[in-house]
């Protein structure tokens, strides 16, 4: 017996929400009680997270894409019915560190660190107040970085997400340290996994479109979607007591839940809550280089295979964040790209924060880079880390108010790995919600 609901209405066809509908238009009961799914966006595509960027004249993903696994299993799973067969290729998944140049794989023990960057963070994996910054102040914390090398970088580059590291704390803690803190510090999936892969428990990669670009399958999914009965609304937003028409057959008993950033219900229907919730905000800029395919496969060459990522502290460019290279076009010259993104106060990046890239480039692959073009991508907010929990009970209180039911409370984009565990959650609460 379910509550009578004619319609299901998902509102946000990011990658959660797609995800969802198609768990809940797969499950037999609803099947056999004729309830509508329908998925409504308000962009004009769906997966807007996905869409591609075009950066000197070429095609790339609108940062660093992949389907990290076995992490995603939970999303592969799902994503697999929506996609042909043969749409993603696995790569190796390599991530390293760059901290002031010196180069070392992410998760690697203190003893496989440079003794320059290691400096001070004997035993630090047990002072408590790393964990967290949200009951440390701001001073505090700054003091506390002056105590290590490592800390003291931080605190120069902790500029580029927030303008009080309080509330940036856990974008740089424990990803830009050793493996001990990780071990020391995994209070959620993503550093578990982090810590598992460290100890040499699971070998990870990443699944990513053959053609190289995660907007290629929208499409292809959309069609999907369409023949799994879902009906696919466009160019909508929410509106409080009112219904979605659509095919000229009015639903008058919805279930409406909210797959998108719970951000979005405070921006439209509690813009003070909003504000206040806002640390800060930064540009995300995307810069296209070049250099020559032998000279970057050289270096390539000391490792394994060629690195999927490198994360980057740099005090000379606190604004670069992280490294990769796109693959789609090695084959048609003889250089290859190298994809750079930062986080700015400005609008872009400036001249100085090109011609300094160039030069740590030069320095860390050995070979002559050239300076292409850059697209600024999205503005990126960080958030007052002691206003999140009740800012989360505002949002359960205007949910109800607007009849909502928001199974997933998040603030702005999440991982792939993320969408698919939470997708899977929710399933189970509306499965709960409705009676079946």
């Amino acid at each position: 017996m379910h509550n009578n609901y004619s319609t299901l209405d998902i509102y946000g066809a990011g990658l959660y929400g797609i995800l969802l509908a198609q768990k809940l238009a797969c499950e037999s009961k609803i099947k056999e009680s004729n309830i509508r799914i329908r998925l409504i966006e308000k962009n004009d595509k769906i997966l807007p997270g996905w869409e591609s960027v075009t950066i000197n004249g070429l095609k790339f993903n609108n940062g660093f894409h992949g389907i990290e696994m076995p992490r995603s299993h939970i999303l592969y799973e799902s994503l697999s019915q929506l996609i042909p067969k043969n749409s993603l290729e696995k790569i190796d998944n390599l991530r390293l560190i760059s901290i002031n140049g010196n180069i070392v794989k992410s998760g690697h023990p203190l003893s496989k660190w440079p003794t320059d960057i290691i400096q001070g963070l004997k035993n630090l994996d047990k002072e408590p107040r790393l964990e967290k910054s949200i009951d440390v102040k701001e001073e505090q914390l700054f003091n506390s970085l002056e105590s290590y090398t490592l800390g003291k970088i931080i605190k120069i580059c902790s500029d580029r997400f927030s303008d009080k590291l309080t509330d940036s704390w856990h974008l740089f803690y424990p990803w830009f340290f050793p493996a001990e803190f990780y071990k020391a510090n995994a209070y959620d999936e993503g550093t578990k996994f982090r810590s598992k892969v460290s100890e040499g428990y699971i070998k990870p990669y990443y699944l990513q479109p053959s053609t190289g670009l995660f907007s290629d399958l929208s499409l292809v999914i959309e069609k999907r979607l369409c023949e799994k009965n879902i009906e696919i609304i466009k160019g909508r937003s929410f509106e409080p007591n009112s219904y979605i028409e659509a095919n000229d057959v009015k639903s008058e008993n919805p279930l409406n839940i909210w797959a998108s950033s719970s951000a979005n219900l405070f921006n439209t229907f509690d813009k003070e809550s909003a504000i206040n919730l806002i640390a800060s905000s930064r540009q995300i800029c995307i810069a296209l280089y070049t250099i020559n395919q032998e000279k970057l496969n050289s270096w390539a060459n000391k490792f394994d295979y060629l690195p999927t990522e490198i994360l980057c502290l740099e005090d000379s460019i606190p604004t670069m964040n992280r490294i990769s290279f796109p693959k789609q076009y090695n084959n048609i010259s003889k250089n290859s790209y190298i994809f750079i993104e930062y986080f700015t106060r400005g609008n872009s990046i400036t001249q100085d924060e090109i011609d300094s890239t160039k030069l740590y480039l030069s320095k860390i692959f050995n070979g002559v880079i050239e300076y292409k073009d850059c697209k600024t991508t999205r503005k990126a907010f960080s958030l007052k880390q002691k206003e999140i929990r009740s800012s989360k009970r505002k949002i359960e209180l205007l949910s109800k108010k607007l009849g909502i039911t928001n199974p997933y409370i998040y603030w702005g984009p999440i991982n792939m790995a993320k969408c698919g565990i939470e997708a899977h959650n929710s399933f189970e609460k509306i499965l709960k919600h409705i009676n079946m």
